[in-house]
C-alpha cells in the first residue's frame, strides 16, 4: 500500500484531531506542570498569607515560538489582565507586591505564550524526496514543559524519556505555556541574574484560545510555586478563562 506524503498525513490527522479537542473544553484541561528549584531555592521558606514574601513583578509578556499559525488565533489577553491575575493568584499563596517601604526578595518573571513545533522537511539521500519532517525546535518545546534540564530529567536512552518524547509530538505538540522564574532581588540590583526555581505551565493549543485558558494556567501554577519537583506532573483540572 502506498504511503500517503507526510504533509497530507499530517493534515489528515490534525482535521482528525480539531473536534476531539473542542470536546475536551466541558472535561477539564490536561495541564503539565513543572517546577525547578535550585539549591539556593530549596532553602527558601515557603510564604503564606500571614506569613508573605515580597516580590517585584518584572513582564516580559506574550511570545511565539515555532511554527505557530496566528491567523487561527485571536488576540491574546492584554499584559495588564494578565498581571492583575498573576498578582491576585499568587497573594492568595502568600507572595505579595514588595510596597515602597519592604524591600523585594524576589523578582518574579511572567511570560506566556504558544510554543508550535517548528516542522522541517527531510531528504530520503537515495532518491531526494521527502522522507520525513521533524520539528527543529524540539528541545525549546521540551524545556518550556519540562525545564531546561530536561535531558537529565528524561535521559534520551530511557524508555519512559521516549515515550515521553513520543507523546509530545503525537498529540501533545502545540502548546500555551506560562512560565514564571523567581530571581534573588538583591543580585538582580547588582544586574546579576540568580535563578531560584521556575515553574513551567502549558496546556494544549488546539480546541481553546488563549484566553479561554490561561486563567487556569494561573491559578494551576500558584499553589505549587517553588515546590521542588523530581518530575512533571499531568493534571486534569477545570477550564477557567482569565
Amino acid at each position: 500500500m502506498k504511503k500517503l506524503p507526510p504533509l497530507l498525513r499530517i493534515a489528515l490527522v490534525v482535521a482528525a484531531l480539531l473536534p476531539a479537542r473542542a470536546a475536551l473544553a466541558d472535561d477539564g484541561l490536561r495541564v503539565g506542570v513543572f517546577v525547578e528549584t535550585t539549591d539556593a531555592g530549596s532553602k527558601l521558606a515557603h510564604p503564606a498569607p500571614d506569613h508573605p514574601v515580597y516580590y517585584e513583578p518584572f513582564i516580559i509578556g506574550y511570545r511565539e515560538l515555532g511554527g505557530v499559525l496566528t491567523y487561527w488565533q485571536r488576540p491574546p489577553p492584554p499584559p495588564d489582565a494578565v498581571k492583575h491575575a498573576l498578582i491576585q493568584a499568587l497573594a492568595a499563596q502568600g507572595y505579595q507586591v514588595a510596597p515602597p517601604q519592604i524591600p523585594a526578595s524576589l523578582v518574579l518573571v511572567f511570560r506566556w505564550g504558544i510554543v508550535d513545533p517548528a516542522m522541517q522537511p527531510l531528504l530520503d539521500p537515495k532518491d531526494e524526496a521527502v522522507d520525513r519532517i521533524e520539528p527543529v525546535n524540539e528541545d525549546t518545546m521540551l524545556g518550556l514543559l519540562v525545564g531546561e534540564p530536561w535531558r537529565e530529567i528524561y535521559p534520551t536512552d530511557n524508555p519512559d524519556a521516549r515515550e515521553f518524547i513520543a507523546n509530545l509530538h503525537a498529540e501533545e505538540s502545540s502548546r500555551y505555556f506560562l512560565i514564571i522564574s523567581a530571581l534573588d532581588a538583591r543580585a538582580f540590583a547588582q544586574h546579576r541574574q540568580v535563578l531560584l526555581w521556575r515553574a513551567h505551565v502549558t496546556t494544549l493549543y488546539w480546541g481553546h484560545y488563549f484566553d479561554q485558558v490561561l486563567g487556569t494556567l494561573v491559578t494551576t501554577s500558584a499553589p505549587l510555586l517553588g515546590t521542588r519537583m523530581a518530575r512533571p506532573q499531568m493534571l486534569t483540572v477545570p477550564a477557567s478563562p482569565l
